[in-house]
């Protein structure tokens, strides 16, 4: 509307060879409320293969007949890529009283982690062929403990680079 103010501001320093630290700030003044987000976020390559990326968010949202709200937001992902060996592990928690509305957060009030661990072994010496299992499992659940969804699955794959992929799942 009219007389709605916006700024955004973001600071990122990188360092060693694929990592970096970031402050980003926003902040909505409008007639009918204001709102502020500051967030910290980075990534820290520990190995040539693992991997850490997290982020801690703190909202703090006014408006017009509904009070003042702060709200917290966490994530942290901890991977590593190798040649046989993958593996990929997230959690994520976000306040209900969350407000981002110059973002995107895709829901509140849940806490969740994902974890996918994958084996892959090369059948010739030029790695075209590869076969190997996999396992993924998703949980999350509200601020008050309660179960919101679950997922998990299991696969063995066989490929043949370039020419054939396949593979049996199983997921529940």
């Amino acid at each position: 509307g009219r007389g709605t103010r916006i700024g955004v501001a973001r600071v990122q320093r990188l360092f060693g060879e694929r990592s970096a630290i970031g402050v980003s700030a926003t902040e909505r003044d409008a007639s009918d409320g204001r709102n502020r987000v500051v967030s910290v976020d980075g990534r820290l390559q520990l190995t040539p293969t693992w991997g850490f990326v997290g982020q801690a968010v703190r909202s703090e949202n006014d408006e017009e007949g509904e009070g003042r709200e702060v709200g917290d937001a966490y994530s942290a992902a901890l991977s590593r890529t190798g040649a046989h060996f993958t593996y990929v592990g997230s959690y994520q928690d976000v306040d209900a009283s969350v407000r981002v509305p110059l973002g995107f957060v895709p829901r509140t009030d849940i806490r969740g982690m994902n974890h996918y661990a994958g084996y892959t072994w090369r059948l010739s010496e030029s790695s075209a062929w590869s076969v190997g299992p996999s396992m993924n499992a998703i949980v999350q659940w509200n601020h008050l403990g309660q179960l919101q969804d679950r997922w998990t699955s299991s696969a063995i794959s066989i490929s043949r680079a370039g020419y054939l992929d396949a593979s049996v799942s199983r997921a529940e």
